[in-house]
């Protein structure tokens, strides 16, 4: 008996590590499937994560050139007779990445141009152009005005209440000259 129970060890001990060595090759497997999914999954999101990355970029720069433009230190379209005609910037036809590259020495060089070099910024070209204590005087001037239609609209309404009151009058005056004697 003990021979046959040590053959059906040996065997159960065969049939056990034939079991281990399968369920490793299933582990194995099991591991590389799912790496390669993890693998697609993160060359999808990294894909849709930049495809997202450059559509904001894209947009970024079609604002920022459309900025530019209405700064007017990047040039419209120019026309065949020599006009420039106000279109929006197809960035992509510009090539966005050449584009952007481009437009800070463009935006330099424009500005340095247009501004002779007197202002820093273009705020700082609208508060000299528009010089506070004008703006003052004009705000004063304004009120002032204002006020006195507020005065004139007050005449006006006083002047309306005699004209409906003399407008009563002739009828009352008529009232009491009839005599009252004859009726």
């Amino acid at each position: 008996k003990s021979a046959a129970h040590d053959v059906d060890i040996g065997k159960n001990s065969d049939d056990l590590r034939k079991l281990e060595r399968q369920r490793a090759e299933d582990q194995q497997r099991h591991k590389q499937d799912m790496d390669g999914v993890y693998e697609e999954l993160d060359q999808k999101v990294y894909e849709k994560s930049f495809h997202a990355l450059e559509d904001n970029v894209t947009k970024l720069t079609r604002g920022t050139v459309k900025l530019c433009q209405v700064v007017g230190v990047f040039p419209g379209a120019r026309m065949n007779d020599g006009t420039e005609e106000e279109l929006d910037v197809d960035v992509e036809l510009l090539n966005w990445e050449d584009c952007a590259q481009n437009l800070t020495a463009r935006v330099e060089k424009v500005w340095r141009q247009q501004s002779s070099q007197k202002y820093r910024s273009v705020l700082d070209l609208v508060s000299k152009k528009a010089d506070h204590s004008v703006l003052r005087l004009l705000q004063i001037s304004q009120q002032h005005i204002e006020s006195q239609l507020d005065r004139v609209r007050h005449e006006r309404e006083l002047w309306k209440e005699v004209v409906d009151k003399r407008a009563q009058q002739p009828l009352q005056l008529a009232l009491t000259l009839k005599d009252p004697h004859t009726g």
